[in-house]
């Protein structure tokens, strides 16, 4: 039994004085409302590598979440991260819309801290983009142990190279200064606990799962793409997460169709078009 729900959070960053800038989340973080789970730089900035540090240079920014990270806790509140995922896009004038961005999901999940525009290029599961009116996306999918597990704090570790936090984000590179751009980030929780209200039932098929997550680290789908999408941005982002896992996973284990099939035809289902990217349960839109 968990609770299922979806959470986001939305603002604007910019590129500094020296034309560069960048925007990093952390989908972990995001699962209470007093912490930062988004972090972009400002007109202010100067530097050229991510650096997660509050100052005039950055602006942070939390999400809706209906908890604290107090609740949090072995014998108190649990959850796990469904799916996740962040997007970005130019809001500047067509006079300045000239420069880069390269997006990126750390494939070991080792934070973004450090590292300048050239790193984010460096990167294989990275991709480059050219200013544009479109959003470019970047999704979140499980790749750590601990990522299929329960998660009993949602605090933050001290940022370093090889932490796992604030993996995700973009760099950009604009040719005029404090150019400005706008993000949403979105995500989905279970959350579990003798206090939590409206559990329902979690729809579980670890062998199927197990499938679906190994087929996941091949998958070209869940690198970060640019577009549009009609449907409400909760459903763009989390469908999609769910639709590349799933679709890779029947494709590469076609042994196992009768294990992931049941997961296949739920995520088709009205009830579970946002769920997926964890099968661990649905949620109900």
């Amino acid at each position: 039994m968990t609770r299922k729900c979806r959470v986001w959070s939305k603002g604007t960053f910019s590129t500094g004085s020296n034309a560069e800038g960048w925007i990093v989340c952390d989908p972990q973080l995001g699962a209470a409302n007093d912490l930062t789970c988004v972090m972009g730089t400002t007109p202010a900035n100067a530097g050229t590598t991510v650096n997660i540090v509050v100052s005039p240079a950055t602006a942070s920014f939390g999400s809706n979440s209906d908890y604290v990270s107090g609740q949090f806790g072995i014998n108190n509140i649990q959850f796990k991260v469904v799916a996740c995922g962040l997007r970005i896009r130019y809001t500047g004038t067509n006079l300045n819309m000239g420069g880069t961005i390269v997006a990126l999901s750390d494939p070991s999940h080792n934070s973004l801290q450090g590292r300048n525009y050239g790193q984010f290029q460096a990167e294989v599961t990275s991709k480059q983009f050219s200013f544009g009116r479109s959003w470019i996306n970047i999704l979140y999918k499980p790749v750590l142990t601990q990522e299929l597990d329960n998660h009993f704090s949602a605090g933050l570790v001290t940022p370093a190279p090889t932490d796992p936090t604030f993996f995700m984000g973009a760099f950009v590179n604009s040719a005029v200064p404090g150019q400005p751009f706008e993000f949403e980030y979105y995500a989905v929780y279970e959350f579990e606990g003798a206090n939590v209200r409206g559990q329902t039932p979690s729809h579980a098929d670890p062998s199927g799962f197990a499938a679906i997550q190994v087929a996941s680290l091949q998958s070209p789908t869940t690198m970060p793409r640019e577009g549009n999408d009609t449907r409400s941005h909760e459903k763009s982002f989390l469908t999609e997460v769910g639709q590349a896992l799933l679709a890779t996973g029947s494709t590469l284990f076609g042994e196992l169709e009768d294990s992931i099939g049941p997961a296949v035809e739920f995520l088709k289902s009205d009830l579970g078009k946002l769920a997926g990217s964890l099968a661990v349960g649905a949620l109900t839109m």
